[in-house]
This record gives structure tokens, sequence and C-alpha cells, in this order.
């Protein structure tokens, strides 16, 4: 993994072994992520309109952050 201030570059190896044929193949996969804190996400999701954003901690071995969309709003107002 190699970062690059708030971003980094992540590649995962998968080695694919067929043992009836002895053949064994790589894939290399990469991807690019963008790393940010569970406040900053909390920041973004209100700027992009999100409804009732908040931050679930004791329910997962890392916190959960979640919202509703404007369709949710208008479609379940009641939910949460």
């Amino acid at each position: 993994m190699d970062w690059d201030k708030d971003q980094y570059d992540l590649t995962m190896y998968l080695v694919e072994d067929d043992r009836s044929s002895k053949v064994v193949q790589t894939h290399a996969m990469s991807s690019l992520y963008y790393a940010l804190s569970p406040n900053k996400l909390l920041a973004l999701m209100e700027q992009a309109s999100f409804a009732a954003v908040k931050r679930l901690d004791d329910v997962f071995y890392q916190p959960i952050v979640i919202g509703r969309t404007w369709y949710n709003n208008f479609y379940n107002p009641v939910v949460g």
C-alpha cells in the first residue's frame, strides 16, 4: 500500500492454482482509494444534501456513517 497525502494505492495479488493441470497464474488488481476521517465524511454527506447524517459507534468494529437522501426523506418521512 502506497500513500500519497489522503489517497492510497492498493494492489491485491490473487494466485490461481489449478491442481489438476499444475498451472499457476497470478493476477494483480490495483485500486486507488481516498482516505478520509468519519468527521470529514459526515461533512461531505451534509454538503451533498443528505439528511439525518450521523455516526454510529460500538455497532461494528469500526464507525458506521449513515444518512438519508431526498428520496428516502420523501417516501419514508418517519424513518429514523
